[in-house]
């Protein structure tokens, strides 16, 4: 634990895995035309044997394509040999999103359907295999002899280190993709006393813009409860940040059942059309798109708000859920002691 401000942040997170919105997937992970060259923390090579998800290198196809007159759906799929090596299947399929047509680009509406393809990384495993990689995160706090983080009881497994893709996956015991991780936890606060707090009480009205988004840019992830089963997104909170009315600070909210640790999120930053200048684009893929999620700033953020007249204790613990995989986050959680 320690003052924020002793802590280092690397700007940039190296463009977009998956397209954020409406593709279904928020991917703040990486994605360019070569694959990353270091391992993601808890993830191991396709032939491991000590049971951790797959740094599986490989494309990500989104096809766009019309099923009505008013309606797009949007299919991303990955395509990967490392899948094919551990699991026996090259594809995995994520949850698709349904788009209204004027939410398409005008070019994809007139020809009826579009494809993007580009090189890839992504860390993906059964339910079983990402609760070995969060609780091997956890197991190397006590290895290297700190203090254990978040005052987390001695259960069969801890606290949630991350959010996964695809409902299927959640629900049926599937592979799921590692999205992105938490950052943020309160003690004794539940998620909707907090997002009563962010959206309406002191200092509250700056984070009361989820009405800007659409349902269908509004997604909500998975967690993973380490004493069995998963958790989708609780609540959201948001707060516009500049002259785009979606360039904002978002927290997913998540409630866990935890003694000592009742609720925790995902704090990272929206930039304007989460990236793409150009009005829709940022619905896709794109390759080569340069975004810094801000984690560790969105962080921040959050801190300033409980810390200016809602009386929480804030401190600042190394979980080390992080890697090059998500440059801006530095590993360090703020924790609400109430």
């Amino acid at each position: 634990m320690g003052d924020r401000s002793s802590f280092g942040r690397r700007d940039v997170l190296r463009s977009v895995g998956v397209a954020v919105g409406s593709a279904g997937v928020v991917g703040l992970g990486s994605a360019s035309d070569t694959s990353d060259s270091a391992t993601p923390v808890g993830a191991a090579g396709a032939s491991n044997d000590e049971g951790l998800p797959v740094a599986a290198d490989g494309r990500l196809v989104v096809t766009v394509r019309r099923v009505t007159e008013r309606q797009f759906r949007i299919q991303p799929t990955f395509y990967s040999e490392d899948l094919n090596e551990r699991y026996g299947t090259r594809t995995f399929e994520y949850d698709p999103t349904t788009l209204p047509a004027e939410e398409v680009p005008e070019t994809i509406r007139e020809g009826g359907q579009s494809r993007y393809t580009f090189r890839t990384q992504r860390v993906i495993g059964t339910q079983r295999e990402q609760r070995v990689s969060e609780r091997t995160v956890w197991d190397k706090q006590v290895d290297d002899e700190q203090a254990h983080p978040l005052y987390v009881p001695d259960m069969d497994g801890n606290v949630p280190l991350y959010s996964y893709a695809t409902e299927s996956g959640a629900q049926g015991g599937g592979l799921q993709d590692r999205t992105s991780p938490m950052n943020v936890a309160w003690d004794a606060t539940d998620t909707a006393d907090i997002e009563s707090a962010m959206e309406s009480g002191t200092n509250g009205s700056e984070w009361g813009n989820e009405w800007i988004y659409p349902d269908f840019l509004v997604k909500d992830l998975y967690v993973n409860l380490p004493d069995g089963g998963t958790r989708s997104t609780t609540a959201h909170v948001m707060q516009s940040s500049g002259w785009c009315p979606t360039e904002q600070y978002h927290v997913r909210l998540y409630d866990v059942p935890y003694y000592g640790v009742s609720a925790i999120g995902q704090a990272h930053y929206d930039p304007c059309l989460h990236g793409n200048p150009e009005r829709f684009l940022s619905k896709i893929p794109m390759v080569e798109l340069d975004v810094d999620w801000k984690l560790d700033q969105s962080r921040n953020e959050v801190d300033d708000f409980w810390e200016s007249g809602h009386g929480a204790n804030a401190e600042f613990t190394y979980v080390g859920n992080t890697a090059s995989d998500f440059p801006s986050h530095n590993g360090v959680w703020v924790f609400f002691d109430e």
